[in-house]
């Protein structure tokens, strides 16, 4: 049996990614570059996740959805998954009536973040510091941003839906739980 440091993330991606998906670790000298992580665009298996998730959740009815991501953020390498049922994602809130408001929290709770980034000065803020830009002094240095009044509305807001938190004096960064997801919203708008 092979180690891996639990240090080396790389190794410990590219052995879960062969015990999933099948395929060579990276530890046999012959195998793959262990910089081709992704099946190529001439890959006979463009679906090469869809195809793990399929495995994995053949038993539901209606399937289930999978995203994840390894980025690094920080210089610190983030990797997410998250992974629902179909029938769950379709059945938020579908109990709360008008008098049951409190039973809709996670319906309310989707709700508030997707408006939260909904707005395209608070979405270019959360980009912003993503991408690096963590002190609100610089962020107001953004043009089309707005004042500092209303640079401090929109991070109270983007901190109150989940997708800022406070990083010391006069810093915010985006939640490392929060990035991929951020960055998966972001692409399935495109």
């Amino acid at each position: 049996m092979t180690t891996v440091d639990p240090g080396d993330h790389e190794a410990r991606l590219r052995r879960l990614e062969a015990a999933v998906f099948g395929g060579t670790t990276g530890d046999d000298p012959a195998a793959e570059d262990a910089d081709d992580v992704l099946p190529s665009a001439t890959s006979d298996d463009t679906f090469w996740a869809l195809r793990g998730l399929e495995q994995r959740t053949a038993s539901l009815e209606h399937g289930a959805v999978l995203f994840t991501g390894s980025v690094v953020a920080g210089g610190a390498p983030v990797q997410w998954q998250y992974a629902r049922a179909t029938d769950d994602l379709l059945a938020l809130g579908d109990d709360a009536g008008p008098a049951d408001a409190a039973a809709s929290v996670p319906l309310a709770t989707t709700a508030a973040r997707l408006a939260a980034i909904g707005s395209p000065v608070r979405l270019r803020l959360l980009l912003a510091v993503a991408n690096g830009t963590t002190a609100l002094t610089e962020l107001g240095e953004l043009d089309g941003i707005g004042t500092t009044g209303q640079i401090y509305h929109h991070v109270r807001v983007l901190t109150a839906a989940g997708w800022l938190q406070a990083a010391g004096r006069g810093r915010v960064a985006v939640p490392p739980t929060r990035l991929v997801p951020l960055l998966v919203a972001v692409a399935a708008m495109e």
